[in-house]
């Protein structure tokens, strides 16, 4: 039965006879969730992809929004989420307190970006539904007064599944402020005595603006004023035009697969500890698991395949932070980790 467009209505869910059984059904439509409900549903899978979000707010995640390119050139079906035009502005590296480290990168616009592979994936066919809590579960998806049965069923819900405790959990305020900065590049301040950063990265007629502990400190630290004094400095005065918080998971420890529900994204902690870069992991994850079920090699060929790549990323990442957060020199380096990521995946993707 063909899915309506208009499925962005809650009850187009129980229009539509979803109670069908499915081959994957998501919760959670951020980065990971939208690029896998994308990669999935473009190789023929039948998806469900489910939000409690409404569209207009998808992608609202406070965030750094800088992605390193690489992660979207490491293969064809990766290249599906790649940023289009009005999606990202180009950023041409990276400035830590003077130390520079050249490298192409995206400062996505996320709410756009989101919106658009969720788009493409529903014209793939894929079931979407928004403004709808969920719970995933082994083998189906309980949605209010509904379950809908999948054969995996993926959760994407970002920090609050992913059981990250104190100390290994990061903080981050961000804001949107009207000005541009020259140079094209992010730059990055760091926190002297504690480990984390401030940020400014350009887009467009905007700044990304925020500043973020990594590990344990967020709750004993005046964000407000580290942020205000930060842009002093920096002579950023523009009128603000969003501004928010976010958690982020900084274990440095996978968690894939949890009471049989397969997770992706800051779900399974698949964060960057020295830097908190999440973005780009969650797309190589969303790649991983749709090669792996396309090739029939179901979710142990994921687990395998994360382990191979993200593995070690994660534990030279967690190896570097102490000294990422003391050394310029070394914060510049822990960002080329994806670099080393993207090689293991082509590696595991043959």
């Amino acid at each position: 039965r063909a899915w309506p467009r208009q499925s962005y209505r809650p009850q187009a869910w129980v229009e539509c006879g979803a109670l069908t059984r499915l081959d994957v059904a998501i919760v959670g439509a951020g980065p990971a969730g939208a690029s896998l409900a994308l990669f999935l549903s473009s190789l023929g899978f039948k998806v469900a992809l489910i939000d409690r979000l409404t569209a207009d707010r998808l992608g609202s995640k406070p965030c750094g929004d800088a992605v390193p390119a690489v992660w979207f050139h490491a293969s064809k079906l990766c290249r599906l989420a790649k940023p289009g035009e009005g999606e990202a502005s180009p950023l041409g590296g990276l400035k830590v307190d003077g130390v520079e480290l050249r490298g192409p990168a995206y400062a996505v616009d996320r709410p756009r970006w989101v919106r658009r592979m969720v788009s493409e994936a529903e014209g793939y066919g894929c079931r979407v539904v928004l403004g709808r809590e969920a719970r995933p579960l082994r083998g189906a998806v309980l949605a209010g007064n509904y379950v809908v049965e999948a054969e995996v069923v993926v959760d994407a819900r970002g920090f609050r599944a992913s059981g990250a405790r104190p100390p290994d959990v990061g903080l981050a305020l961000r804001e949107i402020v009207e000005g541009r900065a020259e140079g094209g590049l992010m730059q990055v301040k760091l926190r002297p005595g504690l480990p984390g950063y401030s940020w400014v990265v350009p887009k467009g007629g905007s700044l990304n603006v925020g500043v973020c502990i990594l590990k344990g400190h967020g709750l004993r630290v005046d964000l407000k004023g580290w942020l205000s004094s930060f842009k002093r400095a920096m002579g950023l005065e523009g009128r603000i035009l969003d501004r928010g918080y976010g958690l982020i998971p900084t274990t440095g420890t996978l968690s894939l697969v949890e009471g049989g529900v397969v997770k992706v994204g800051d779900a399974s902690r698949a964060v960057n500890p020295a830097t908190g870069e999440g973005i780009g992991p969650s797309i190589l994850q969303s790649y991983l698991l749709a090669s792996s079920l396309s090739r029939g090699e179901g979710v142990e060929g994921y687990v395998r395949a994360v382990k191979l790549t993200l593995g070690p990323l994660l534990r030279l990442s967690k190896a570097l932070r102490g000294a990422a957060w003391r050394s310029p020199r070394a914060f510049a380096m822990s960002t080329c980790i994806p670099y080393l990521s993207a090689a293991l995946m082509s590696r595991a993707s043959t």
